[in-house]
């Protein structure tokens, strides 16, 4: 019997790459346009298909391009507003978010504490190009610490959010934070135990720069959460570049959605 011929290093890299091919050839530049799949920027707001709780069936349609309007969406037993502001990229509710969200109730991922409190109560969470500050908004709400980042010109979005949910400075901290370009150190006082991040995943120029703030922020104790919408083939280029430098678990469609499948989400932790 002859003996298995053993992969050169070159052979196994490509067959490591090739495993964080999340994209048929037909997806290839499909939706590109817009993080909802529209040509015009709407985002199919249809939350019944999100999570099946009958409150969330009631939420109503669509966001149009260029339009400011508040949503409410509901998460454990909290009501979220949000303000969004689509005339920013990041001011929309961007499906990805909603998806993410709505797995973060997901007790089998994340079981409650002894105490009967949110797995979230009391979690020290850094949320990276958060947009509209939907999920680390909802987390606070449930009693973790946290803090929400994006670029400056989203910061008073964010906090004007933060405000409409009644939460105060202490309750969580709002802040610009550029990846790759700014120093982390002031956020890691304590131990952070979770990083998320939406939609994070569609320009290539910011993939190393995402990737090295994202390695600044961590430690082999941190868990990242990313969620993400299949647009073009050249995202797999992310998810080559991170595995590099995380673990990648990616989390099974049937865990989060049923209806969704072009959102996906994957746990990072530290090699």
């Amino acid at each position: 019997m002859s003996k298995k011929k053993e992969k050169t290093p070159e052979e196994r890299e490509k067959k490591f790459f090739n495993s964080f091919d999340f994209f048929d050839d037909e997806d290839e530049d499909r939706h590109a346009d817009t993080p909802s799949g529209t040509s015009d920027g709407t985002l199919e707001m249809d939350l019944s298909s999100v999570n099946s709780k009958k409150d969330r069936d009631t939420q109503h349609g669509k966001v149009l391009a260029g339009i400011s309007t508040t949503t409410s969406l509901p998460f454990f037993e909290h009501k979220i507003l949000m303000k969004q502001d689509t005339h920013e990229c990041g001011g929309h509710l961007w499906r990805s978010a909603t998806v993410l969200m709505s797995f973060m109730e997901n007790t089998t991922h994340f079981p409650p504490q002894e105490d009967g409190k949110s797995h979230w109560y009391k979690k020290r969470i850094i949320e990276l190009g958060a947009g509209t500050g939907l999920l680390g908004i909802a987390l606070a709400k449930t009693g973790a610490s946290v803090i929400v980042t994006d670029q400056e010109s989203l910061v008073p979005l964010m906090r004007e959010n933060a405000t409409l949910n009644q939460l105060s400075e202490t309750d969580v901290t709002v802040d610009k934070l550029s990846w790759g370009e700014e120093d982390c150190t002031r956020y890691k006082t304590e131990k952070i135990d979770y990083i998320i991040a939406s939609d994070c995943v569609y320009l290539e120029f910011t993939f190393e720069a995402l990737i090295e703030t994202m390695m600044d922020l961590a430690d082999a104790s941190t868990t990242i959460i990313m969620s993400f919408q299949k647009r073009r083939k050249g995202d797999n280029r992310f998810w080559r570049m991170a595995g590099k430098k995380f673990e990648i678990k990616r989390i099974p469609l049937e865990s989060y959605s049923n209806s969704h499948e072009r959102v996906m989400i994957n746990f990072l932790t530290k090699k």
